[in-house]
């Protein structure tokens, strides 16, 4: 206990706060660094981070997951670094458990390209095959599968029932990183900090997709739907509304008046932009959720 309370303190010597953003930022590095030993904060685990390449014939990748889980009750959150994939074919990776039964996510999201990705999901409402389903609640192996978007086959060359066969070899190898994290049942998702762009509140986003959502601008922000995969952002006495990537790369820019800003090509965006807007008081800025 001692020993984590002097690593709570700054080099000036004050506490770090408890829920301020220094204090969750130590948390998330004292878990990383193997010395988790303040047992209240025990309900968020990374259980899975590191590097796997899907070769012509490998199709799933066993990983020793490192707390124990309680499976039906839990989030996980995932972060999916998509780094090299030869073509564009629609592939997902599914997360399954054989032990005592059988569960696996669906396959969400897909991708063709290289990227960062996200998802989130309570393993209670998996596809699940009859048995006990054991091993949802012990240490041990969970594998990702890669497969066709579609979840139905292995993207994998192997002749069998459950694999596409030889046709997969022009989209292989494909590298990812997976970084999985586990939250227990009621316990609040602790965002990392370099999850800039993950599509959840606790990222720091701001979901105003179809209503008003109130946050840092003051103001209304109204985020609609259009006709012919558009996105109108307007705020209120703004007079200029700029849509950004997380990376800084401008998306859209209007005059806003009545009208907002447009986003066109909504189905090829990012799940989370940036939008600045220029008001009388400064330029505000906010991150902004669009997945749905």
């Amino acid at each position: 206990m001692e020993v984590a309370k002097e690593m709570l303190r700054r080099q000036d010597g004050t506490e770090l706060q408890e829920g301020g953003r220094g204090m969750r930022q130590m948390r998330f590095a004292m878990f990383l660094l193997g010395v988790w030993v303040v047992a209240v904060y025990a309900e968020q685990h990374v259980v899975w981070d590191g590097d796997i390449t899907y070769g012509l014939s490998t199709g799933r990748s066993l990983q020793q997951f490192t707390a124990p889980l309680n499976w039906k009750d839990g989030m996980l959150h995932r972060r999916l670094e998509v780094k090299s994939k030869p073509t564009d074919f629609s592939t997902g990776i599914q997360l399954c458990v054989w032990s005592g039964g059988e569960t696996c996510s669906s396959c969400d999201p897909a991708f063709t390209e290289t990227g960062v990705y996200y998802t989130a999901s309570n393993p209670g409402g998996w596809w699940k095959k009859a048995g006990d389903l054991s091993g949802w609640n012990s240490h041990g192996d969970r594998a990702y599968v890669i497969k066709r978007s579609s979840c139905d086959s292995w993207l994998s060359t192997q002749v069998a029932s459950y694999c596409i066969g030889p046709s997969a070899a022009p989209h292989l190898p494909i590298s990812v990183h997976v970084t999985e994290i586990y939250n227990s049942p009621g316990e609040d998702f602790d965002c990392p900090s370099d999850w800039t762009d993950a599509p959840w509140p606790e990222c720091g986003g701001t979901s105003a997709l179809g209503r008003a959502a109130h946050n840092d601008l003051g103001e209304a922000i109204q985020v609609n739907r259009l006709s012919g995969d558009r996105i109108l952002v307007n705020v209120p006495h703004a007079t200029t509304i700029a849509l950004y990537t997380t990376g800084g790369q401008r998306l859209a820019v209007a005059n806003a008046g009545k009208n907002g800003v447009q986003l066109n090509n909504a189905s090829r965006a990012p799940s989370v932009v940036l939008l600045r807007a220029a008001t009388d008081e400064g330029v505000v800025a906010t991150k902004l959720l669009l997945a749905r």
